[in-house]
């Protein structure tokens, strides 16, 4: 099997969820492939990968990314993948590339 890239930007943005360090961060873009598909994912599910107590802090996370709480907020899950993605291009430091099994 090939290994697979993971772009940086989004490990360090996944990294924002409280709780969740670069293994953690590194396992849920593994198994899920973008943060879109991490934060569709059930509670149940994101537990397999992170724990329980992991898994309800990534939904609780997303969930205020998403609605702001009661009201929704003005960023999307595509605005903060564009928002990593962004960061890492205009990083003018030697690019890391992070590689998985």
């Amino acid at each position: 099997m090939k290994p697979t890239p993971i772009d940086k930007a989004l490990l360090t943005t996944l990294q924002a969820v409280p709780g969740l360090g670069q293994k953690k961060a590194l396992s849920l873009l593994t198994q899920y492939g973008s943060i879109e598909e991490i934060s569709k994912a059930s509670t149940a599910s994101l537990s397999t990968v992170v724990g329980k107590a992991n898994a309800q802090q990534v939904k609780d996370f997303f969930q205020q990314a998403i609605h702001g709480g009661k009201r929704r907020s003005t960023l999307s899950l595509t605005d903060l993948e564009q928002m990593a993605n962004k960061n890492e291009n205009t990083n003018d430091t030697e690019e890391e590339e992070i590689v998985t099994k």
